[in-house]
């Protein structure tokens, strides 16, 4: 029998990796069509970092997350899949120590495994780790006057030490080596990843842009000249979130707007020979080890102008619309609220630091400059019952300044009572509880926040709750994918197989046609529409009768509580929450509803119309330059295609849609 292929990508940092692992991300679905997996398992920021902090030998940063999967889990995940070809990728592989690299062989030992890596050029490598750090907003000296202390404390750029650690468990001939240079990925870098993995960029594979770029100079000189003025406040700066957000928000505002995006260059000839001639051994070491030549970096050095942040002239225009001082109040409150945990300094000390902060508004620009203009603040949640584009809505509304950007399934105390207690039964999968437990200690947040705007506790900050509907076959069908690996026994059971592992498309089709003969009998048993008193007969009334009836009755129950998902939802969710009638939630002629509050405003529309209903929003937000990142694509797709097929039949079972027929298909434009 043919080995599964692993193709494990180790970096480096600074290589473009982000931009893969986004690709990879957003192209899962098209991916596993293809025979290739690309693991939930261990995953976090898109890719599988998780798995790299695990075998971490010191955890000083205490990073490994138990509940978004492990190397055990991702083997699980592997042997499930029908996928033949896996890909892993986290850029932090690269600082395994060897007996954490002989773990990792360990749990592939079953496989067939290529490791990729993408080297940069050190003094390439260096420049762009310091606008790393920098626009973070860590207060750095220059670089020539950090470079020193960098080259003697970092050995991750001994490539050939690095290399010689994995070749020797692993083997040279499994180890690929990419330069990271114009010449090698002149079709691209993720057209270079993916044939190195054995896939050819076709029409499937959706572009990405590039993640984590270098900022403009003016983006950089303006987080300088904050920074550089913000004395003993190191600690603030790498440890606070909001500090990082705030960094984020000061280089997006320039450039969202049309700034011409000079380069930023440190390095000069002397300084180039300099850090070069350091790694000259080791870098032909590699590449006469892995790329069978004497140089591993072929691209000649080009001497370019130096940028001087710290004297760079900011565009007084750009920062008229960029609301400097908005931003500096933002600063300022965020300094105003630190704990000790963040500050060196101790808590009540912490609000005369703040008050140095008011100097920095005459660094940047005058009273008169700044135009006046509405600074209404905004926390938005997108609150929906998920499988309706709201990672990508939240991460795209991430982009505007005014707006913290959130996303909840289920807000108020009554919900949160009965999400623990699914998450306590005896039953719950595993697969859904893992989910489930992340969800109420995040939603037990956002409630405290909801509760805050409702009772009038946030000063100017105003409430955005943003809804969205999707036809609900569809939504059932993209839930199932979601959820496959909690539903692949039950599957197996209606289709009359002894073992998961027997499934296959025709199987899976016989299993949800029996899934859709009963929900048809429930719905005519019951009577329709479906609503909240239905939901009550079907757990008190029916749900006993069903279990005396069929003994596959349990695996019926679930997908039936889950199919009714979207048809109680708005009343179980948002009008109770919200003290909104239900009247109200509805879409108007034009395919929305918009309905404002003294806490701020609920706007409804529908997945079908994602794009217009998005476009509608950052209007109202005061922003039409914002574009949606199309984030949107399912957690896990195990028989994607075969769940998509078989649903062709309830998408065309008249008799269903017509049992279907409620307050919320004729509410929201379904019928």
């Amino acid at each position: 029998m043919t080995k599964k292929k692993i193709n494990l990508h180790i970096g480096y940092h600074k290589t473009g990796t982000t931009s893969i692992q986004f690709a990879l991300s957003r192209n899962r679905d098209g991916l596993l069509d293809h025979g290739y997996l690309y693991p939930k398992s261990g995953e976090k920021w898109n890719a599988h970092h998780n798995l790299a902090w695990q075998l971490q030998e010191t955890n000083r940063y205490d990073r490994f997350e138990p509940e978004l999967g492990s190397w055990e889990d991702l083997i699980e995940e592997i042997e499930t899949s029908v996928a033949e070809n896996i890909i892993l990728s986290s850029e932090d592989f690269c600082y395994a120590r060897p007996p954490s690299i002989v773990k990792i062989a360990e749990y592939l030992q079953p496989y067939e495994v290529n490791i990729i890596v993408y080297l940069r050029r050190q003094d390439q490598y260096l420049q762009s780790k310091w606008i790393q750090i920098a626009k973070l907003g860590k207060s750095l000296p220059t670089f020539s006057e950090w470079i020193d202390e960098e080259l003697d404390r970092n050995q991750f750029l001994d490539y050939a030490a690095i290399l010689d650690r994995w070749a020797k468990v692993f083997g040279t001939p499994n180890i690929i080596v990419r330069p990271f240079e114009k010449e090698v990925l002149g079709t691209g870098l993720i057209v270079d990843f993916l044939r190195l993995c054995g896939l050819e960029f076709i029409d499937w594979f959706q572009q990405t842009k590039s993640k984590n770029v270098s900022p403009s100079v003016q983006a950089m000189a303006l987080v300088r000249k904050i920074t550089n003025n913000l004395p003993d406040l190191s600690g603030i700066q790498v440890t606070t979130p909001e500090f990082k957000q705030l960094m984020a928000r000061t280089r997006n505002l320039f450039d969202l707007q049309n700034v011409k995006k000079d380069k930023i260059n440190f390095i000069t000839n002397d300084l180039h020979q300099r850090i070069m001639s350091r790694f000259s051994v080791g870098n032909k070491e590699v590449a006469n080890n892995f790329l069978a030549r004497n140089e591993l970096f072929l691209e000649p050095f080009t001497e370019k102008p130096i940028t001087d942040l710290e004297s760079a002239q900011l565009d007084a225009n750009v920062l008229q619309k960029l609301e400097v001082k908005l931003l500096i109040r933002t600063f300022k409150k965020i300094l105003e609220n630190i704990d000790e945990e963040h500050l060196f300094a101790p808590k009540d000390q912490s609000s005369s630091t703040a008050d140095e902060l008011s100097k920095i508004s005459s660094l940047v620009l005058s009273d008169s400059e700044i135009e006046k203009k509405d600074e209404t603040k905004y926390n938005v949640i997108v609150y929906q019952m998920g499988k309706v584009g709201s990672t990508s809505i939240v991460e795209s509304l991430s982009n505007l300044p005014e707006v913290e950007a959130y996303q909840s399934h289920f807000l108020g105390s009554e919900n949160l009572h009965t999400m623990l207690d699914l998450a306590l039964a005896s039953d719950v999968h595993p697969h859904i509880l893992k989910h489930q437990k992340g969800q109420i200690m995040k939603n037990l947040d956002l409630t405290r926040l909801v509760l805050a705007h409702l009772q009038g506790r946030m000063g100017d900050i105003k409430l955005g709750i943003v809804s969205i509907t999707r036809e609900p076959i569809d939504w059932f069908r993209s839930q199932i994918v979601q959820q496959a690996p909690a539903y692949l026994e039950g599957f197996a059971t209606l289709a009359g197989l002894d073992d998961k592992e027997l499934l296959d498309g025709a199987s899976i089709q016989t299993a949800l046609r029996k899934i859709k003969e009963n929900f048809k009998q429930t719905l005519k048993q019951l009577g329709p529409p479906i609503n909240l008193e239905l939901s009550r007969n079907y757990r008190q009334v029916y749900t006993p009768i069903l279990r005396e009836q069929d003994q596959n009755a349990d695996i019926f129950i679930t997908h039936f509580k889950h199919f009714m998902r979207p048809f109680l939802w708005y009343p179980k969710m948002v009008s109770s929450v919200f003290d909104i009638k239900d009247e109200i939630l509805r879409l108007n002629v034009e395919g929305f509803q918009f309905v404002k509050s003294e806490w701020g405003f609920l706007y409804l529309f529908r997945y079908e119309d994602l794009s217009t209903g998005f476009e509608r929003l950052i209007h109202y937000l005061g922003n039409d330059n914002i574009p949606l990142s199309r984030n949107n694509i399912s957690t896990d797709k195990i028989f994607s295609k075969e769940i998509k097929q078989a649903f062709k039949e309830w998408e065309s079972d008249g008799e269903l849609k017509n049992l279907i027929r409620s307050d919320y298909t004729r509410r929201f434009g379904y019928e």
